[in-house]
């Protein structure tokens, strides 16, 4: 199975993590790396793109789990993008949806974040983003 991990910018201040395939111990400490970089490039806000997931374990919720940690403090958040009941459910499982946003796709967690900023405008570059996405993970043939 091939994992596909790629960062794409909101704004300035706000990044989404595209993920697809196999998320596990052997692939977290990449998707840490990648999220606390944005963290560090001054991202406050994180929208983690988990509609390609086929699995995900306890290592990638850890990581979460602590990009939510230091987020917070500064007024940030992470958020989760997932249409798939059966990684939402996994969230479910270990209680972390209530802690992290699930959101059913980019689109609608980005307007949570825009909603919490109080500024309500619905940009378009998150759903050219989303296809762009899709289309890389389709090259590469991943089915979505």
């Amino acid at each position: 199975m091939t994992v596909l991990i790629e960062r794409d910018s909101i704004d300035k201040s706000a990044s989404i993590i595209w993920l697809g395939g196999d998320i596990d111990l052997y692939v977290a400490p990449e998707l840490k790396d990648l999220i606390f970089e944005a963290i560090r490039a001054g991202n406050t806000d994180l929208v983690v793109d988990l509609s390609a997931v086929t699995f995900i374990d306890s290592t990638a919720l850890g990581v979460m789990v602590q990009a939510r940690k230091r987020l917070e403090p500064e007024g940030g958040s992470i958020r989760v993008a997932c249409p798939s009941t059966a990684i939402v459910e996994i969230f479910e499982m270990v209680g972390l949806d209530r802690v992290v946003p699930m959101h059913e796709s980019v689109e609608d967690a980005v307007m949570a974040i825009r909603l919490r900023r109080g500024s309500a405008e619905n940009k378009p570059a998150t759903r050219s983003g989303t296809r762009r996405w899709l289309r890389v993970l389709n090259e590469r043939g991943h089915p979505v």
